[in-house]
């Protein structure tokens, strides 16, 4: 897909919110040579958050939060992101997010995998 333009409707992908559970939809994935990116909607209820708690990741982590108000912690920093609002999480940073919110919060996050260079078919 390197050199195409992705429009995805996030939303769309997801079930209806009548669950009261957290609810995923893949969006997209390897989308170039340099890096490999996986995208997701996420739909979190009130009371729920991210299901491993306190963690960390080999790679580069962004959310961009589309509506409803998260709390995001980073190494020990607890900010609300709101819609609109972009959340960096760096590779090997800890962090968690929940949802303290009456409503549900609805997210795209997007994976970032750098690729090996000395791997066939990675950009220089």
């Amino acid at each position: 897909m390197s050199g195409s333009l992705l429009s995805v409707n996030a939303l769309s992908t997801l079930p209806a919110a009548t669950t009261g559970e957290r609810q995923v939809a893949d969006l997209f994935a390897d989308l170039g040579t340099v890096a490999r990116a996986v995208g997701k909607a996420i739909r979190t209820p009130p009371g729920e958050g991210s299901p491993a708690g306190r963690h960390s990741h080999e790679f580069d982590q962004v959310f961009v939060v589309l509506s409803g108000t998260m709390l995001i912690e980073i190494d020990d920093e607890v900010t609300a992101a709101g819609p609109g609002s972009v959340v960096m999480f760096p590779a090997g940073r800890r962090h968690r997010h929940w949802n303290e919110g009456p409503a549900d919060t609805e997210h795209v996050v997007v994976n970032i995998h750098q690729r090996d260079p000395a791997q066939p078919g990675s950009a220089n």
